[in-house]
């Protein structure tokens, strides 16, 4: 949606709910467990995340279980795990009711898909960050422990937790830069990553690293131009990858996303979620682009 594991795409939109995810799995990464109860849209609407379709310390057929559900009739299981760069993926895009005068349009997307590579190099620190980097959309900043310091944040990390706060500059079809302070947790498990990440609200008028849009125009000279600031909150996700018993070398990756289009970045037209599903395939194909040749093309 999209940092991917490490920091899901929030701006970009390029992170679905799945109508047959199983239970709640218990979790040590509280940023997962608060969007599961629920992510405040407005101030009237909080909207819960799905559980993550595919469960921890299921055997090779209950994962297969998982898997034949995921697919349904679209096509089967075995192409779905194909070792090809162009296999299918499953997503599912949802427009959510909103309470409120003048409530903004509310979508959740959710995405499933394999590719093949290690675990342990998904996990590595710099990989899914270093994807990121390379987009022109969009900027990251990892906050220094001063800077974080200065605004009584502190983060907890070991082996297993990884703990960070970061700013992005996003920029949304050309037409809105959206600027949003992102807290991310990940955690690791013996066989599956799980990344949380949400726009944290205690940064909604800072000064360095605010949260808020701006509509791009373009003035008669052809020079860009950003209107006025505006708040931006309601947006978070979580990426789940997890190591499947067959075939060997396959991971099943799961992200699910919730965010906020204020009315104004289109002026009440609706052009971002015609274009979802390009956007969806493109990281898609970049995360197993990435991995294969992280792993060496193998």
């Amino acid at each position: 949606m999209n940092r991917a594991a490490k920091e899901i795409v929030i701006a970009g939109v390029s992170l679905l709910v799945c109508p047959f995810a199983l239970a709640a799995e218990k979790s040590d990464n509280t940023l997962f467990e608060q969007l599961r109860g629920g992510l405040s849209v407005t101030s009237e609407t909080n909207v819960p995340l799905p559980a993550p379709a595919m469960a921890d310390g299921l055997d090779a057929g209950g994962q297969q279980e998982v898997l034949t559900k995921i697919v349904g009739n679209r096509f089967t299981v075995k192409e779905f795990v194909g070792k090809v760069g162009t296999a299918p993926h499953v997503y599912n895009i949802r427009k959510i009711p909103a309470a409120g005068e003048d409530a903004p349009r509310v979508y959740g997307v959710d995405v499933s898909f394999v590719a093949h590579g290690g675990l342990d190099t998904v996990a590595q620190k710099d990989f899914l960050e270093d994807i990121h980097k390379k987009q022109k959309d969009r900027k990251i900043h990892l906050l220094t422990t001063e800077e974080m310091k200065k605004r009584k944040l502190t983060v907890q990390s070991d082996k297993h937790r990884e703990e960070r706060y970061s700013h992005g500059v996003f920029l949304v079809l050309d037409r809105v830069e959206l600027s949003a302070a992102l807290h991310t947790i990940v955690t690791r498990q013996p066989d599956s990553l799980l990344a949380a990440t949400r726009i944290d609200p205690h940064f909604v008028k800072d000064g360095d690293f605010p949260n808020q849009w701006r509509k791009i125009t373009i003035d008669e000279e052809g020079q860009r131009k950003l209107g006025p600031a505006q708040p931006y909150h309601g947006a978070g996700g979580y990426m789940k990858i997890t190591r499947l018993h067959e075939p060997k070398g396959a991971l099943f990756i799961e992200y699910h996303l919730i965010y906020v289009e204020p009315k104004g970045w289109f002026s009440g037209a609706d052009p971002l979620r015609p274009k979802l599903p390009a956007i969806i395939q493109s990281e898609v194909r970049t995360f197993r682009q990435e991995l294969n040749k992280a792993s060496g093309g193998r």
